[in-house]
C-alpha cells in the first residue's frame, strides 16, 4: 500500500514541457501587411522554400530599406490569412544577428544561444521559418576570413540538421563575408532583391495613405508622389524612410490639429510647389 501511495497515478504526472521560447526571437503575427509589386520576388523565395532539396534556405540580398524584412512579414501574414497555400501550417519567427549575440561575451555562450534557439524551433509542432536580419554579423563573429569557428559554425550545424527553414537578410556590401564563405553558400540560395521603381514606391505609399484615411486621418492622395521623391529635400531615401516620414507627418497632424501640408512644412521635410490652399 505504501508503494502505491507514493507513486503518482499516470494521469497526475506532469507532461513533458516543450522548450521555452527564447527572449531574443519573436513570432511574426498580423495580417495587415502592405507589400505591393513584389510578386516575382515572392515566387522566387517560394521556389526555394518549397523545393525538394536539402538546402532550401534563402539569403535575401539587397540594399537597406527596400523590403527584405517586409518580405518575411508578408509571408507570415499570408499564411495566417490562409492565402499562401504553399506554406499552410508554417509559423514564422524572427530575430536579428545582433539580438542573437547580445550579452553573450564568449564563444561558448553564443553557441548556447544558437542551440537554445533551434531547440525551441524544432520543438514547435508546425513547420517553421526563421528570419534573421543582418545575418552577415554572424559570419563576422564566427567563420570569418581567418577560418575561426564559433557562432557561424554552430548555426550551420543546426541548419544542416534541417527542421527549420532559415531566411537571412543582408546588403551586398555587408554580405561580402557571406559571399566569400563556401560553407554558407552551400546551405543557402541567394535571392536578389532589386530596388523598387518610383511607381512601385508610390503605390506602396498610396496604400499606407489609404490606411490612414480609413482611420479618419485626412492626407491628400498626392502626398504619395510628394513623399516618394518629388520635391523631396536630399532625395535618395529608402522606402522605409519614406513610410517613416509619412508616420511623422501624421504624428504632428494629430498632436497639433493641423493639415498634412502644414505638418510637412513645419517639420521642414518637404518642399511643396504649392500654397497650403492647394494653389500653384
Amino acid at each position: 500500500m505504501k508503494f502505491y501511495a507514493e507513486v503518482p497515478h499516470l494521469s497526475e504526472r506532469s507532461a513533458v514541457r516543450a522548450p521555452k521560447q527564447p527572449e531574443f526571437i519573436q513570432e511574426m503575427k498580423g495580417t495587415d501587411v502592405i507589400y505591393i509589386g513584389r510578386e516575382d520576388l515572392v515566387d522566387n523565395v517560394l521556389d526555394v522554400i518549397c523545393a525538394d532539396i536539402k538546402n532550401n534556405n534563402v539569403i535575401l540580398l539587397g540594399e537597406p530599406g527596400i523590403g527584405k524584412t517586409q518580405m518575411a512579414r508578408f509571408l507570415a501574414a499570408q499564411i495566417q490569412k490562409g492565402e499562401l497555400t504553399d506554406l499552410q501550417g508554417y509559423r514564422v519567427f524572427a530575430s536579428t544577428a545582433k539580438d542573437l549575440i547580445a550579452g553573450a561575451k564568449y564563444v561558448g555562450a553564443k553557441e548556447e544561444r544558437i542551440k537554445e534557439l533551434f531547440s525551441f524551433l524544432k520543438g514547435v509542432d508546425e513547420e517553421v521559418i526563421l528570419f534573421i536580419d543582418e545575418i552577415w554579423q554572424l559570419i563576422g563573429t564566427g567563420i570569418g576570413e581567418r577560418g575561426t569557428t564559433d557562432i557561424a559554425g554552430t548555426l550551420l550545424t543546426e541548419i544542416e540538421d534541417q527542421g527549420v527553414v532559415v531566411i537571412g537578410a543582408t546588403t551586398p556590401k555587408e554580405g561580402g563575408f557571406l559571399l566569400r564563405n563556401r560553407a554558407f553558400l552551400d546551405r543557402f540560395q541567394i535571392v536578389e532583391v532589386e530596388p523598387m521603381s518610383q511607381a512601385e514606391r508610390t503605390e506602396i505609399l498610396k496604400a499606407h495613405i489609404r490606411k490612414y484615411q480609413e482611420r479618419g486621418i485626412s492626407i491628400p492622395d498626392d502626398f504619395a508622389e510628394i513623399i516618394s521623391g518629388i520635391n523631396l529635400k536630399g532625395g535618395g531615401r529608402s522606402l522605409r524612410k519614406d513610410i517613416d516620414m509619412l508616420g511623422i507627418i501624421v504624428s504632428r497632424m494629430k498632436r497639433k490639429g493641423i493639415s498634412a501640408e502644414q505638418a510637412a512644412r513645419e517639420r521642414g521635410l518637404l518642399q511643396l510647389d504649392r500654397s497650403p490652399t492647394g494653389d500653384k
